[in-house]
Formats: structure tokens, sequence, C-alpha cells
């Protein structure tokens, strides 16, 4: 009687585990759904990495075995997934916008930990425009400063030694610049809510007109630079 409950212990190892690799497969990976998704995908795979070890210490079966790896990758997968790094705004409908300090995939994942832990690990200011085809600004990561300059035909952030003179740089206030993007907060209702909130700063609008960089920041966390593209130009006045 005693091996055949531990032999139904062992068979619930893979009911757990195909039923979180459902729930982070059917749910999608932005909104509150993925949050609870992800916590209850979690508890069945911590579940699961239990009754495998158990199993693999009293029997150390080559099924079980199996299946005590499957969950530890499925683990790091669904982790590696969830932590997908997000700046704190999106371009409304009709506007474009580029993230100039992505953080690439591995860095992104430490990023979206540091905007969990209200980690500010670096802060920018807006220098100006060379031409319409290049923008540059500063970073201030742990005390470092660093000039960058970002080539858009190249889609490509390069060091620069310094900012060169002369650069273009018309100020546009917080207040123009909200209706071309929204807040990456839930319930979307609240997208164009508070806004400003997000923005540091006055943002810097190109030559033409037709695409500002600003900086956006998460509350207590993370800043990004941002280019922000429109379908007409921004109106004169605010440049």
């Amino acid at each position: 009687m005693q091996d055949q409950n531990k032999m139904k212990r062992s068979n619930w190892t893979p009911v757990l585990l195909l039923i979180a690799a459902a729930f982070l497969g059917i749910t999608p990976k932005a909104g509150p759904w993925s949050l609870i998704a992800f916590l209850t995908a979690g508890i069945l795979l911590v579940a699961t990495l239990v009754l495998a070890l158990k199993a693999y210490r009293r029997q150390g079966m080559r099924r079980t075995t199996i299946l005590f790896l499957a969950t530890v990758l499925l683990t790091a997968i669904a982790l590696f997934s969830y932590l997908r790094y997000r700046p704190a705004l999106l371009a409304a409908p009709g506007y474009t916008l580029h993230n100039v300090t992505d953080p690439g995939i591995l860095h992104g994942r430490i990023k979206t930990l540091q905007t969990i832990a209200e980690q500010v690990p670096c802060t920018y200011q807006l220098l100006g425009w060379q031409s319409g085809d290049a923008f540059y600004y500063q970073s201030e990561c742990g005390g470092n400063g660093r000039v960058w300059r970002y080539v858009i035909a190249d889609e490509a952030v390069e060091p620069a030694a310094a900012a060169p003179d002369g650069l273009y740089a018309a100020p546009v206030p917080a207040s123009d610049v909200i209706e071309g993007v929204l807040a990456d907060v839930y319930p979307r209702d609240l997208a164009t809510v508070s806004r400003e909130t997000f923005i540091v700063g006055d943002a810097l609008s190109s030559p033409d007109g037709r695409t500002i960089a600003l900086i956006s920041r998460h509350v207590y966390g993370p800043q990004d630079v941002l280019l922000l593209t429109s379908p007409v130009s921004f109106p004169p006045q605010s440049r």
C-alpha cells in the first residue's frame, strides 16, 4: 500500500508539469493575467520540483530524473520569458516609439528586476540633434558619465568623445508629447492618465519636427531614452 501511494505521488509529477506548461503557453506575456499565470505556474513548478526530487532520492528512476531536469528547464524558460523588459511608455496609435537605450535580451531581464526593486542604475540627459540623422545624449551610471551618439539610419548607438558644437536642441514640453504616448499600465483605461509622470523634463525635437527624443522613467525605477515619431510635424510653437 505504501509503495502504491509513492507511485501515485510520482504520477502527479508529469501532470503538474503539463499544467504549468499550459499556463505559461496560453496566457499573454503582458497584462495582469500574465502575473497571475506566472505565479500559478511557479507554484506548480515548485511542487513538481519537490515531487521529482523526492522520487529521485527514493528510487533514482531515470524517468524521474528526466522530469526533474525538464522542470528546472521549464522554470528557467518561464522566468526568462516573463522578465522581458518594457519601457514605461508605449506609442499611441499612429505614432512609433523606439527605445534608444534598449538593454537587449540578457541585460533586459536585469533591468526588469531593477524595475521591480525600484532601482535607477542610470540617468540620462538629452543633448541635441546633429542634422536630422544623429542624436546625442549623455548617460550617468554609477558616477561614470558618458556621451553617446545614436544614428537613426543605422539604428545604432556608439560612444562619442564629446558632443559637437551647434547641436539642434529645441525643447518640447511634456504636455505636448503626451498625445503620442500611452502609459504601460493596467487596466488600459488608465493608459492616458498621468502620462507626464513617466516623462523626465522636456523632450527635444528634430529639425523637421517629425521626431522627438524624450526620457521616460518607471516611477522610482529605470530610465530610457526614447524616440517618438509623429505622422505630422509637431506645432512650431512647441519647438
